[in-house]
């Protein structure tokens, strides 16, 4: 089991106080829903988590190379195909690309999507070339997907938060979205309001 302990805590952006935790909290394997209204400090505090920001109040047993942090834009080099970046994600990570895999990713994509230069390609499908690691047969210890799914069509984003829920007993998954899901999926609410973090029990 994945663990991350918060401390009581203030959380600053150039010395000066930008958020705060006022009581602490202890995370473990499971799906979190964070919302906040734009600029309440959703991503700094996603960021702290990782480790991108450093605080002496976060105590966690991740292994830094099994995060996934994807934001709101795509990844991927612009003259290669589809496919080329998703090996290529595959690659960066060190993770086996199997028949299974490209079995579930061919679930995200047509084949002719898939050969498609990627500066010429949707912006769903490229945000999609991040999300295709959700199918890697590899565990995860914290996924962050930043609005990731706010430009993916509602078929695929059903498809992805279906997998998302068969990882809740094994990561530590946090989800920023402003919508509501067709999906059924459990998860615990976090908000940020007034720039203060609160977890719903």
């Amino acid at each position: 089991m994945v663990k991350i302990q918060i401390k009581k805590s203030v959380f600053k952006i150039s010395g000066e106080k930008f958020l705060e935790l006022t009581d602490a909290c202890f995370l473990s394997n499971g799906l979190y829903k964070l919302h906040g209204d734009n600029g309440s400090g959703k991503t700094i505090f996603l960021e702290y988590l990782t480790g991108l920001r450093k605080s002496d109040n976060i105590k966690t047993d991740l292994d830094r190379s099994r995060i996934l942090y994807l934001g709101e834009t795509g990844i991927g080099i612009e003259d290669l195909t589809i496919m080329e970046n998703i090996k290529l994600v595959y690659w960066i990570f060190g993770i086996e690309l199997t028949s299974r895999t490209i079995y579930k990713i061919n679930s995200l994509y047509t084949e002719e999507q898939l050969k498609k230069i990627y500066h010429q390609s949707s912006f769903g499908m490229q945000l999609m070339v991040g999300l295709s690691l959700l199918f890697a047969e590899t565990k995860w210890d914290l996924i962050i997907l930043d609005e990731t799914l706010a430009g993916i069509d509602q078929g695929n984003k059903e498809l992805i938060l279906q997998e998302i829920a068969q990882r809740e007993n094994e990561s530590i998954i946090f989800l920023v979205a402003h919508e509501y899901f067709k999906t059924k999926i459990e998860y615990k609410e976090v908000s940020i309001i007034d720039r203060k973090i609160q977890f719903k029990q």
